[in-house]
């Protein structure tokens, strides 16, 4: 990764930590063959497609693939019993 592949990917961390649509500080940001690789997980389907508006806010112009994924919570089955 080139120093200015690092800034970006620095910037776009630090974006998707501040910004209120995305307020994530576990999605790993890299560089791979210039393109920008977001990776982690997030909650609802609606915080991945914020993580990838910010990264495109901070890098414009910039390839991104978004390998974030949503998780999905199923119905919560029946109370354990514990004792």
């Amino acid at each position: 990764m080139t120093d200015a592949d690092a800034y970006v990917a620095e910037r776009v961390r630090t974006a998707l930590a501040a910004d209120p649509r995305a307020g994530e500080l576990g999605i790993a940001v890299t560089v791979e063959e210039g393109r920008l690789v977001l990776t982690g997980e997030v909650a609802t389907a609606e915080r991945r497609a914020a993580v990838e508006a910010v990264a495109r806010e901070q890098a414009p112009g910039s390839d991104i693939d978004n390998r974030v994924s949503a998780l999905v919570l199923g119905e919560p089955g029946d109370p354990e019993t514990v004792g």
